[in-house]
């Protein structure tokens, strides 16, 4: 309906579409793609520590997908980053797409699990679910190292 044509974003950039990714580290090994402003910040630190291996993007809505950005990916594995449920969630949504068209592609899904998470500092909960930063790198070093790339470490 045109509603959501032309959707400024805080750094003044102009998106034509509302389900429009941005790749935000480039990369040619691997890809993390990356749900919310805090996986996001979580993806790019951790990515940064792989050079030029890890690419990220920021997965500015989760539906509708953005099978431009998605398909830009075909040929590395990936990992998605939510702070959300497994079950019915941006990762499983991912790994849905390649595989209806064809993909068989490695995809690594880190989320908040489908478990209750105990009362603890939002740091904590992430550590729990295994979204941070020592967990990437390990999800990261399993990935690369099939593609023959070094490890690094936190």
């Amino acid at each position: 309906n045109g509603a959501c044509a032309n959707i400024e974003t805080d750094c003044g950039r102009i998106f034509e579409k509302p389900a429009e990714w941005e790749v935000i580290k480039t990369g040619n090994k691997a890809v993390v793609f990356a749900v919310g402003n805090r996986m996001n910040g979580l993806a790019l630190k951790t990515a940064k520590k792989f050079g030029d291996g890890v690419a990220v993007v920021n997965a500015r809505s989760v539906k509708p997908l953005d099978n431009n950005t998605l398909d830009m990916f075909n040929d590395m594995p990936a990992v998605t980053l939510e702070e959300n449920f497994a079950c019915g969630g941006f990762g499983e949504s991912v790994v849905a797409y390649y595989a209806a068209n064809g993909k068989n592609k490695k995809t690594v899904c880190l989320s908040a699990g489908d478990e209750f998470c105990e009362h603890a500092t939002v740091a904590r909960q992430l550590e729990m679910c295994g979204l941070d930063e020592t967990n990437l790198i390990k999800v990261l070093n399993g990935i690369l190292k099939r593609k023959g790339v070094k490890k690094c470490s936190t």
